[in-house]
């Protein structure tokens, strides 16, 4: 019986670290998509707007939250002159969410790490 609490316990680390895994890539690929849209309603050449986004995903490492980054990349376009209404803002949010998150899944389909045992099947 014992033995059946710790393959339990060990099983429900494994979900939690993978899920944990999952989401922190996911939210980092999705700023980083965020940040190109951004970078693209600037304007910025490929260059500018690949470090701009890759600057987007450090941002966001030190706000608090996504209202927080969504907030950052409003005010960055409307200092470069540009408008964006709330609602592209929050609906470009939204798609690089769903992107990330297919982007994410369709490359890790597995464990991302050795102590990573497949669970529930």
């Amino acid at each position: 019986m014992a033995d059946n609490i710790r393959d339990r316990k060990d099983a429900e680390e494994a979900r939690y670290k993978l899920n944990e895994e999952l989401r922190f890539k996911i939210r980092a690929r999705r700023n980083k998509l965020f940040g190109v849209w951004a970078a693209a309603q600037i304007g910025l050449e490929p260059t500018e707007a690949a470090d701009y986004a890759l600057d987007v995903v450090r941002r966001a490492l030190d706000l608090r939250d996504d209202e927080a980054l969504a907030a950052h990349v409003a005010a960055e376009l409307t200092a470069r002159g540009k408008t964006v209404d709330a609602a592209a803002l929050r609906a470009a949010f939204r798609d690089a969410e769903a992107e990330a998150t297919r982007q994410i899944l369709a490359a890790h389909p597995r464990a991302l790490d050795s102590d990573h045992r497949k669970v529930g099947d």
